[in-house]
Formats: C-alpha cells, structure tokens, sequence
C-alpha cells in the first residue's frame, strides 16, 4: 500500500508539473520576469522562479502556488514565526547563562538556531515533495497512517502543557498589576503613597483573584483564539514582539546600570564573578534543554508555508532565516542581560529578580504579559487542529487495520476445503484398504473399528 501511494504521489506531481508548465507557456508569467525566446517571444517558457529546476518543478504545493487562500507576506510570515518561538521559555534563558556559563551557553545557543534553522527548511522540503499541509501528513508519507495518529497526539499533549505554562505566567504577570492599577483608580490617596506596591506584594489577594482576572483575559482573547490562520493574527505578532522587546531592553539597561553606572540598585551578591564555562556536567545538561525548547517552533512552520504568497524556496528560506536569527539576538540579549544583573542569584523566572516597585520592569512585565496572551492564540490553532484531527485519525487507522485483519481470515476461510456429507457418503469406497496402507514409525494406525466408524459417518 505504501509503494501504491508512492506512485499516486509521482502521478499527482507529473499532472501538476505539466499544468503549471502549460500555464506558463500559454500566458505571461506575473510573478516573475518574463522570459523572451530567440524570436522575440515574450510568452514565459516554463521555467521560472516558480521552478527553476526540475526538482522544483516536481513539487506538490497545497495550496497551490497561485492560490488566493494565499495572503502573507515575507514580513508577516516572518513576524509569525518570531512570535512561535518567543514565548515564555526566554524568561528562563539568564538561569541557563547561569549554570553553564556564557561561554558555553553562546555556544549551545548558536548549536540550537543551526539546527533548528536546518530542521524547519527539512520540514518544508518534505513537505513540497509529498503535498502535505501539515507536520502529521509528513510524518503518515514517511512512516504510515498510525504515526501520523502518534504526531497529532503528540503535538496536543505538548501544547496543552504549553498553553497551560503560559496561562500560569499571564496569571502570576498581570495579577498584580491589575491589582496596583484597582488600587490606584479606587484608592487614589492609597496610590499616592511610598507603599504603592502593597497589592504586588499581597499574595493573598494574587491567589484571591487571580484566577477571576485570568478567566477575563481569556474571555478577553476569546476571539482571537478561534482565528482559523496565523494570518489573522498577524497583528498580534506586531504587538507582541515589540512588547517583549521592549522587557529585553528593560532588563539590559538594568544590567549596564548596575556594572557600568552604579551598585545601588543590585540586589545581588555582590562579589560574583562572571562564568563563562562551567565545570559542572550535570549543569550544563541541565541548561541545554532550557535553550533547544526556546527554539521550538516546528508545530507551525507547516501554517506559515501554506499561506505565504509566492512560496518558492528562496523567499521561505529568507523567512527561516530572518526569524531564527531575529530571535537568536533577542533571546541572546535576555540571557546575558538577565545573568548580568542577577549573577550567581538568578531564578528560574528572571522577572522575579526584580524588585516589583521598579517602573521600569513593571512596563516591562505588561509587555511580557501583552505578548504571552497574545501568543496564546498563536499556540491554541496548531492544538486545536491537532485536537480535532485525532478522532478522524483514529477511526481511519481503525477501519484499515479491520479492513486488513477480516481480508487476511476471509483468505484463510477460503483456502480450507469443506465436505458436505454426501461427498464423503459417495467418496468412501475410494477410501485404500488398511492392508495398503504403509505405516511407517511414528505413523499413527488406522485399525478395522476405525474404518467402520469412518463408514457409518
């Protein structure tokens, strides 16, 4: 069955290759510069930025090339694929720097963009070649029905987990805000205080209300989390990177502050001495995954590549490589900034090193808080297309494997042979003698009883 698909796949891409082929030959070709012939032709000869090899050629794009379901640009795909990977794991990064150093942790950093760069261009590729949509078609055209199942399971759980850690953090980030910002409309003398940060400080009215508060921001998303593209939320990308860019720029300037202007505002040890390669093997193990997770954005690498305008290989690598590299630099600068301020004292969430009445970071943390909700919606359309695509999957796979299962006994049921009683009644006198029969050792004997018995039946 497998060797069947393969050459519907091949015949797919013939018939494709030649219509587009068709389509070029017989029209002036818009996306790309027209060719001319020997005799002044202008008509475009079929090879082109569409395809400029044969390879090129041979690939199933679903959508296709020229479909209007087509809408983004390289900068949107761009901001769409940023806002996959910056998320909340880049709160952790400075606790990477500070287990293993910054020496070792630039090195995992650039170890962990090359292959994630490498693995999303992969992705694509395979992608193109077998006319999948989606990261689960990849994985049934390699391996089969039943991992595409496990790949659709596999992504849900995953980013339920996530959606889950980013509800925690938009919970524990905006809580208290909210509450400072209640404090100050409906008591404004309170506000104006040198305490004003009694209601960031009060963990029981967090844990009072923060679920309540939670439950309104995800009323608040609610239409952004049924978008059905990541073009739709192309404007929540915008927001969100410069919201995060902007708590970056916050925790570095309190950085450079502190080693470079004055000591007051540490709340650090002092005395701390930067790491740049750590010893310890059992901490760098332990910072590697922090820095590879901060990287993962496979689950909508598939989404961007489908509606992206004119998704020839070139633009979707300046894509791949624009958004890996705009992150490297961002996520780079919250890990060095981040352990810089924080030194041999850095917690796994580096907003919880900062004094809450700092203003700076305050906006800081709106703006982490902005992105994360923001990047919720982002995160909910690859689970919930997971989500809705597990039932289907299974019953699919279930209906094959019975298929299969009742095939192979039908097949055994019909190469047995059945007697009806009247042809054993009409055969036994073809039945041999007993005395011409040969008995050999081992040979179990057929006595006289035995052949009256088989007779009477």
């Amino acid at each position: 069955s497998f060797l069947e698909y393969l050459d519907d796949q091949e015949k797919e891409m013939s018939v494709q290759r030649e219509k587009r082929v068709l389509l070029h030959q017989e029209s002036s070709c818009s996306y790309c510069e027209v060719r001319k012939d020997e005799g002044g032709d202008s008509k475009c000869n079929g090879i082109c930025d569409h395809f400029p090899d044969k390879k090129s050629a041979e690939e199933i794009l679903k959508p296709d090339f020229s479909c209007p379901s087509r809408r983004s640009t390289l900068l949107s795909s761009t901001f769409n694929l940023v806002a996959t990977i910056i998320g909340g794991g880049v709160l952790s990064l400075p606790l990477a720097f500070e287990k293993c150093g910054i020496g070792l942790a630039t090195i995992m950093m650039i170890f962990s963009a090359v292959i994630t760069d490498f693995s999303l261009y992969i992705l694509c590729s395979c992608a193109r070649r077998t006319g999948s949509q989606s990261y689960g078609e990849v994985a049934r055209a390699s391996f089969g029905d039943a991992m595409d199942l496990f790949i659709s399971l596999l992504l849900f759980v995953f980013l339920m987990l996530v959606i889950v850690a980013f509800m925690v953090l938009v919970r524990g980030i905006w809580t208290p805000i909210l509450l400072e910002i209640a404090s100050f409309i409906f008591s404004p003398n309170e506000g104006n205080t040198t305490n004003n940060s009694s209601s960031i400080n009060d963990v029981k009215m967090v844990n009072t209300y923060g679920d309540w508060f939670l439950l309104g921001i995800i009323l608040v998303m609610t239409p952004f989390l049924l978008k059905k593209d990541l073009h739709a939320l192309r404007y929540n990308c915008y927001v969100g990177f410069i919201s995060i860019t902007f708590l970056a720029f916050a925790i570095m300037y309190r950085a450079a502050e502190r080693h470079l202007f004055s000591n007051s505002l540490s709340t650090t040890d002092e005395t701390f001495t930067i790491l740049w390669f750590t010893d310890n093997f059992a901490d760098a193990l332990y910072a590697f995954p922090i820095i590879a997770l901060a990287f993962l954005c496979t689950y909508n690498i598939h989404q961007i590549q489908n509606t992206i305008i004119h998704p020839t290989r070139k633009r979707l690598r300046t894509v791949i490589h624009s958004s890996v590299t705009v992150c490297f630099v961002l996520m780079y600068v919250f890990g060095v900034a981040g352990y810089l301020y924080s030194g041999n004292n850095t917690k796994d969430n580096i907003l919880l090193n900062f004094n809450v009445s700092d203003r700076l970071i305050l906006f800081g943390r709106m703006g982490c808080g902005t992105n994360l909700m923001l990047n919720l919606a982002i995160v909910t359309l690859p689970c919930r297309d997971s989500m809705l695509a597990i039932w289907p999957q299974f019953i699919k796979l279930w209906t094959k494997k019975s298929n299969k299962y009742n095939q192979i006994h039908s097949n055994d049921d019909e190469s047995c042979t059945d007697f009806d009683s009247t042809d054993l009644e009409n055969n036994t006198n073809s039945l041999p003698d007993i005395n011409d029969i040969a008995v050999y050792e081992g040979t179990p004997l057929i006595t006289c009883d035995d052949r009256s018995e088989i007779n009477d039946n």
